[in-house]
């Protein structure tokens, strides 16, 4: 998957489970605390402040989960320091996470009463209301919750709520910072999935010249690979954006109520998605 360095509170047969991926040449992570329900975490990038983060799978028994409760209120009172907590809590904080259609139980005070001794606030979210999906039931089990501190050390933080493709949660990404990309002194890169296209073959023949130098030829396949790949290939990245705004869009018409045209199109319209990512 990418990543050099990994921890990993395992599953027992097929529930729970947690896995904490990084890079450690970006990421400086030390592990403080693995258990069944949580990963417990000090990490930090490009020399910032250290912060705190716990990863949470959070059983689907009430009972059970009173020690994720526990455990959390116990590292809240060890924790000095920004801190974020988030992921599955298998667990709902008020009616609208169940779109209103369920009962609260005493978990949902156990949870709520464990988030304000930790001192925990929400933190932002955009997408669909809901991350958990079964059938015609729907919940709001996945966020990100964080201290004072934290939103302070990261104020232009948000959650996104992306679109569900194989699981019945959707994934959900913190993402820090905005920012607009500036390309204007962009290294040129070949990039590997051009092989694959038909038309790459002719790109080449057209761009190279027999009579030319070996320099010139380069200048201008890299010329000309810029104009394709934007013109032509290009095109590939566009579709998969145009795709997920599509699915966001059903999964938050489906968050409502179901609908057989657009339950099929979701179904179309991820097996396109996979198709492109292929090419990606």
């Amino acid at each position: 998957m990418g990543f050099d360095t990994w921890t990993i509170s395992e599953g027992e047969e097929f529930s729970g489970g947690i896995w904490c991926l990084w890079n450690k040449d970006v990421w400086d992570v030390q592990v403080l605390r693995i258990h069944k329900q949580l990963i417990h975490c000090k990490v930090s990038w490009n020399k910032q402040e250290p912060w705190f983060l716990t990863a949470i799978y959070g059983s689907p028994n009430p009972t059970i989960r009173r020690d994720l409760w526990y455990m959390l209120e116990k590292i809240a009172n060890l924790t000095i320091g920004p801190w974020c907590i988030g992921s599955n809590f298998n667990a709902i904080k008020s009616a609208q996470d169940s779109g209103g259609s369920s009962n609260l139980s005493s978990d949902t005070n156990k949870f709520i009463d464990c988030m304000c001794n930790c001192g925990m606030m929400e933190v932002e979210i955009s997408g669909s209301p809901f991350t958990w999906q079964r059938g015609h039931i729907k919940r709001r089990l996945d966020r990100v919750l964080s201290s004072f501190k934290w939103a302070q050390l990261f104020q232009a933080a948000g959650v996104k709520h992306l679109s569900k493709l194989k699981s019945d949660h959707l994934p959900i990404l913190i993402d820090f910072q905005h920012t607009i990309q500036d390309n204007s002194n962009k290294p040129f890169r070949l990039l590997a999935p051009w092989l694959l296209h038909d038309d790459y073959s002719n790109l080449v023949n057209d761009a190279w010249n027999p009579n030319d130098s070996l320099t010139d030829n380069i200048n201008s396949f890299n010329n000309r690979a810029k104009a394709w790949n934007r013109e032509t290939f290009e095109n590939i990245f566009r579709k998969k954006s145009c795709i997920i705004a599509r699915l966001e869009g059903i999964n938050k018409s489906l968050s409502f109520q179901s609908n057989p045209f657009l339950e099929k199109l979701q179904k179309e319209l991820c097996m396109e998605y996979e198709n492109i990512v292929v090419q990606e």
